[in-house]
């Protein structure tokens, strides 16, 4: 029952795979050849999806590779491996790790962002904090609003532009009511809490 009423809030859940749970992974070595929604307490994809991914957790972490477009909304987004299309993320923390890349945009609105691999589009971040590390790369414009930090390695190969109030993070289509939040938390707690007798 909570489960539906989770998922009837969300836009598109019909047209993708989707997967829910405490702990929701798409192992090394696994495929899914469809668009993927996953949600849970901590989304990991190891594999290959081939489509888009759209995951909503406490942490989204994709490791292995998305051929589509990622777009999450978690306490912390981390892109460690490849992602074939744009990234869009919004969260506490966001970190494209070292050796990661992403073939499209990365759109991102968060705490803190951090970027130490490869973007070959252009860059809208929005954040307290934006560091780009020694190893960073960015093929198109970086356009920021925030506190800049751009180690000398750093390679922005457009301009580079301050545009202070800009709107970035998740698109308005994946927009998930506060409500839900609670819902889902209660549900993973009833998959999560073994049956105990009652004392009195």
């Amino acid at each position: 029952m909570v489960l539906i009423v989770v998922l009837s809030v969300l836009p598109g859940v019909a047209a993708a795979a989707t997967r829910t749970g405490g702990t929701v992974v798409v192992g090394a070595g696994e495929t899914v050849d469809e668009d993927l929604q996953a949600f849970g307490g901590t989304v990991v994809v190891r594999g290959t999806v081939n489509g888009d991914l759209q995951a909503f957790g406490g942490s989204v972490v994709v490791e292995g590779t998305v051929t589509g477009d990622v777009e999450a909304t978690a306490g912390s987004v981390q892109i460690l491996g490849e992602v074939g299309g744009d990234v869009t993320a919004a969260g506490g923390a966001v970190d494209i790790g070292d050796g990661a890349q992403i073939d499209g945009a990365l759109e991102a609105g968060a705490g803190s962002i951090a970027v130490d691999g490869t973007v070959l589009g252009d860059a809208r971040l929005g954040a307290d904090t934006i560091r780009l590390g020694d190893d960073a790369r960015i093929g198109g414009d970086l356009t920021y609003d925030g506190d800049l930090v751009r180690a000398d390695g750093a390679v922005v190969d457009g301009a580079v532009t301050l545009d202070e109030g800009m709107n970035v993070g998740a698109n308005e289509d994946f927009a998930i009511p506060g409500a839900v939040f609670t819902v889902y938390g209660v549900f993973v707690a009833l998959l999560e809490t073994p049956d105990r007798k009652s004392v009195v």
